[in-house]
């Protein structure tokens, strides 16, 4: 019997007569949270009929949006895609939550647009001003962070309405988030820059990637960049990297963070890191590239092959 299962037996043994079985089982999938382990597919959600580009959690739902031009709904409790959002006429690449609306960034050559939608599926507005694909958003406090293949980022306005746009990036802008309220954005031109969105100025330019940063998130309150170098650097406020994340065969296209693990997806796996920049586990089971990492209901997902796959810990649960 290894340490944990001696664990969860001395819990059950010790309190099972004495409290509710809703509570015991708290505490022994808390105690299973500390084995990276027993992570294991949950349940895959399948209905796009191309690579599916970005996830992201919405009003309780789950929603992923793909290279087939549709944005699905998902009821992830019994696996029901709930709805299919039809607008855009090319691929769509990135999705962001921006208040109560889901936004949507779409486009090749022709879309190149963001659609704003309501909880009942009907598309509030459509904003356009890029010349290129929609390759990520971000909510910025109130505000709509946009970056293109255009090589620039856009800010809107509840309204819809371009207050400003930020140039500085040599090519297509990969990839966006928000670090202690300011924008930082990834670029196919090797560099992270930060942002006063405000003042519309680059406070700071990060480098160190020898290929596209494909990938932005923050953990423990750095910043973290993955590459098409196949690697994963944590900066911090200086600009400096200060750890290297390597074992991925191919880019890193995805991060997150899901329960205070750092969580990327590169070429059919995705990794989970603990704090000293050691892979904890390798979750397997895409067939190809995971293009999107969500947390949805505190569980974790992934999106690829025309399906989103859920991901959590599993444990021996006890029946009252």
């Amino acid at each position: 019997m290894d340490i944990l299962a001696l664990c969860l037996e001395t819990i059950t043994n010790n309190i099972k007569h004495r409290v509710d079985p809703a509570l015991l089982n708290h505490i022994i999938t808390s105690v299973c949270l500390l084995d990276p382990a027993r992570i294991h597919c949950l349940q895959t959600l399948r209905g796009h009929t191309n690579w599916v580009r970005a996830v992201a959690s919405w009003n309780g739902k789950l929603a992923s949006a793909s290279e087939d031009k549709t944005i699905k709904i998902w009821d992830v409790a019994d696996g029901q895609c709930l709805q299919t959002l039809r607008g855009h006429t090319e691929w769509v690449w990135s999705l962001a939550v921006w208040g109560d609306k889901l936004a949507s960034g779409g486009g090749w050559t022709r879309d190149n647009s963001i659609r704003v939608w309501n909880a009942d599926g009907t598309c509030e507005r459509t904003l356009h001003g890029h010349t290129g694909g929609i390759w990520a958003l971000v909510a910025v406090e109130d505000k709509l962070a946009s970056g293109s293949r255009d090589a620039t980022i856009k800010i809107w306005n509840r309204a819809g309405n371009c207050e400003k746009t930020l140039t500085g990036h040599d090519d297509r802008v990969l990839a966006l988030t928000v670090w202690d309220g300011r924008l930082v954005s990834g670029s196919a031109d090797k560099m992270i820059k930060l942002w006063d969105v405000a003042e519309g100025n680059c406070l700071k330019t990060f480098s160190g990637h020898p290929n596209m940063i494909l990938a932005l998130t923050v953990w423990q309150g750095r910043l973290v960049s993955g590459s098409h170098d196949k690697t994963i650097k944590v900066w911090d406020e200086t600009g400096a990297c200060v750890m290297t994340l390597q074992g991925h065969t191919d880019y890193v296209h995805a991060l997150v963070v899901w329960e205070g693990l750092l969580v990327s997806g590169s070429w059919k796996s995705v990794k989970l890191w603990n704090v000293k920049g050691e892979c904890v586990r390798t979750l397997e089971g895409h067939t190809g590239f995971v293009w999107c990492l969500a947390v949805h209901e505190g569980r974790l997902v992934s999106g690829g092959e025309k399906m989103v796959r859920m991901w959590g810990y599993t444990s021996h649960i006890i029946q009252g």
